[in-house]
C-alpha cells in the first residue's frame, strides 16, 4: 500500500472521533426533554398500563409512584402476566389502597405472539383513557412525570413519546455496560431527525416508556400489529413513523427514573427489552470512554 493510503488510513478513526463528538455535543443540545404542559391546558384522561411478568421485587414502587403522579391518572392498569411469584398477592393489597387500580390477569401466551407485545395488547384493549402510557414495571415515575409526558406531546405536536429513564444502577459492570448502550444513538444519530424527519430510518425508541394518543395507538394497529416482534419498541414507533405520525424521542431523566435491579449477567441477557434500540450499528469497546463521559454529561444538562 502507498504512503497515501496508509496515511488516510491512519485518520480514519480520529475523524470517526470527531464526528462522534460533534453529534453527541449537538444532540445534548437538542435533545427533546421533559417540560410541563402549559398551565390551563387541557388534560386527558390518561391510562397508565404495566405489564407485569414476575415483578414482585417492583410492582409496588412502581405502582404508587404511578398513582402519586401528576396530573392524576384517570385509571392505572396493570396486567399479571401468569407471574409465578408473590406479584398476584401484592397487587391485591394494592388494589384496596388505591382506588383506580385494576388489575387484568394476562391470557395464556396465543400462538404467534411475544409476551411483552401480547401483554400490551391486553392492557391497551382494557384501558378507557385517550392516552395510554406504557411503563415497565421497574419504572418510577416521578410526581411530575405523567405532567412532563403531555408537555412535550403539546410543545412538539406529537401522537407518541417515547423516553430514557433516569437508570439506578448497582454495580461497576452496570456502570460500564449502560453507557456503551447510550453511545449507539448519542454518538451517531442525529437524535432531532427523530421527530423533525418522517424518515423512519431516523429512529429510536425505548419500551420502559412509550405514551400514545389512542387514536394513533388504533391508527396504527398498536401492539397486534407487532405481535411477533422481538424488539416491539421500535417496531411500534417505525409503524407511527411510517403512518405519518410525529415521534418525540426525549430524554426523561428529569422525570421518570428506572431500576436496574438484576445482577449484570441477566442484565445483559433482559438488555433487548429494557435497553436503547437505535438505527446504528453498536460500537466497539474502545468507544467506552467517549460513551460514559458523554453519558454523564447528559445527565447534566
Amino acid at each position: 500500500m502507498s504512503a497515501d493510503v496508509w496515511a488516510l488510513a491512519a485518520w480514519l478513526p480520529v475523524a470517526a472521533t470527531l464526528m462522534a463528538t460533534a453529534n453527541t455535543a449537538l444532540n445534548l443540545l437538542t435533545w427533546p426533554r421533559g417540560r410541563l404542559a402549559p398551565s390551563g391546558a387541557p388534560t386527558p384522561k390518561i391510562s397508565i398500563l404495566i405489564p407485569a411478568r414476575n415483578e414482585a421485587v417492583n410492582i409496588e414502587a412502581s405502582v404508587r409512584a404511578a398513582a402519586a403522579s401528576q396530573p392524576a391518572p384517570f385509571e392505572i392498569i396493570v396486567c399479571d402476566d401468569n407471574s409465578t411469584d408473590s406479584t398476584g398477592e401484592l397487587l391485591a393489597h394494592l388494589q384496596a389502597e388505591i382506588p383506580t387500580l385494576r388489575v387484568i390477569q394476562g391470557r395464556p401466551l396465543t400462538p404467534g405472539w411475544v409476551g411483552k407485545p401480547h401483554a400490551c395488547h391486553q392492557l391497551a384493549e382494557a384501558a378507557r383513557g385517550e392516552l395510554l402510557l406504557f411503563i415497565d414495571a421497574d419504572v418510577r415515575l416521578a410526581p411530575d412525570g405523567v405532567g412532563r409526558v403531555l408537555g412535550l406531546m403539546t410543545a412538539h405536536d406529537a401522537q407518541v413519546i417515547t423516553a430514557v429513564p433516569r437508570q439506578r444502577t448497582g454495580s461497576p459492570m452496570e456502570e460500564l455496560i449502560l453507557p456503551l448502550l447510550h453511545l449507539t444513538y448519542t454518538a451517531w444519530l442525529p437524535l432531532a431527525l427523530i421527530h423533525s424527519s418522517p424518515d423512519p430510518a431516523f429512529l429510536a425508541a425505548n419500551g420502559q416508556i412509550l405514551a400514545f394518543r389512542r387514536e394513533s395507538y388504533r391508527w396504527i394497529g398498536g401492539f397486534e400489529a407487532v405481535r411477533c416482534e422481538v424488539v416491539d419498541d421500535m417496531a411500534i414507533c417505525r409503524n407511527a413513523k411510517r403512518a405519518g405520525l410525529k415521534v418525540v424521542f426525549a430524554d426523561g431523566g428529569r422525570s421518570p427514573s428506572a431500576a436496574c435491579t438484576a445482577p449484570p449477567p441477566r442484565c445483559g441477557r433482559a438488555s433487548p427489552r429494557t435497553s436503547m434500540r437505535a438505527s446504528a450499528r453498536t460500537p466497539s469497546p474502545w468507544w467506552a470512554c467517549l460513551g460514559s463521559t458523554s453519558w454523564r454529561l447528559s445527565r447534566l444538562m
